[in-house]
C-alpha cells in the first residue's frame, strides 16, 4: 500500500493548512508531494500585493505543483471551483486568515493547524502549535461553524483533534 492510499482518505479537499512559516520544505515535500497536491495555493494579502516578493516565492516552488499566491478575495472563487479544488492545498499564515476565507464564503470542510510557533503572547498546545487567546477564539469560531479542526505537522505523524486540545486547556 502506498503512503498516498494509506493517508489520503482521511483528508478533505480543499485542504486548508495554517502554517506561520508559509511555504517551506515540510509543506512541499511532506504534504504536497505524498498527497499529490495540485494546485498548491498560498493565501496572503501582503505577498499577493507585492509583485517582486510574489515572484520570488513562486520561483522557489516546483512548477508541477501549479503554485500560486492569492489574496483572500481572489482565493475564494478558486477554492470554490470543484475542478480546481479536488486536490488543492491552501496555506495561510494565521487563524485570522482562515477565518477571513470562511467568512468570505470559501467552501471549506476542515482546517489543519500545522505550525504556529512560539512567541511571547502564545500558549503552548503542542510542540508545533502555540496560540494567542485571539487565535484560540478564531479557531473556536471556525469549529463552532461546523468545520473539522485538527493539528498535524506531517501526514505520517498522528493527528490531534481540536476537542482534545480544548480539553487540555480546560484542565488546571
Amino acid at each position: 500500500m502506498s503512503l498516498l492510499s494509506s493517508i489520503a482518505p482521511r483528508y478533505q479537499f480543499p485542504l486548508l493548512r495554517i502554517d506561520d512559516r508559509l511555504i517551506h520544505g515540510q509543506v512541499v515535500l511532506g504534504w504536497a508531494e505524498p498527497l499529490r497536491i495540485r494546485p498548491l495555493v498560498l493565501v496572503h494579502d501582503e505577498i499577493a500585493g507585492d509583485a517582486e516578493l510574489k515572484e520570488a516565492i513562486c520561483a522557489s516552488v516546483p512548477s508541477h505543483l501549479n503554485f500560486s499566491v492569492q489574496a483572500v478575495i481572489g482565493a475564494v472563487p478558486l477554492i470554490n471551483d470543484p475542478s480546481a479544488s479536488r486536490h488543492m492545498m491552501v496555506v495561510v499564515e494565521s487563524p485570522g486568515t482562515a477565518l477571513d476565507l470562511w467568512e468570505q464564503g470559501a467552501a471549506l470542510k476542515s482546517v489543519n493547524i500545522g505550525g504556529l510557533h512560539s512567541s511571547e503572547s502564545r500558549i503552548k498546545l503542542l510542540p508545533y502549535v502555540f496560540m494567542s487567546r485571539r487565535e484560540l477564539e478564531q479557531i473556536a469560531s471556525l469549529a463552532q461553524s461546523g468545520l473539522h479542526i485538527w493539528c498535524q505537522d506531517l501526514p505520517s505523524t498522528p493527528s490531534v483533534g481540536w476537542e482534545k486540545l480544548m480539553d487540555k486547556l480546560d484542565k488546571p
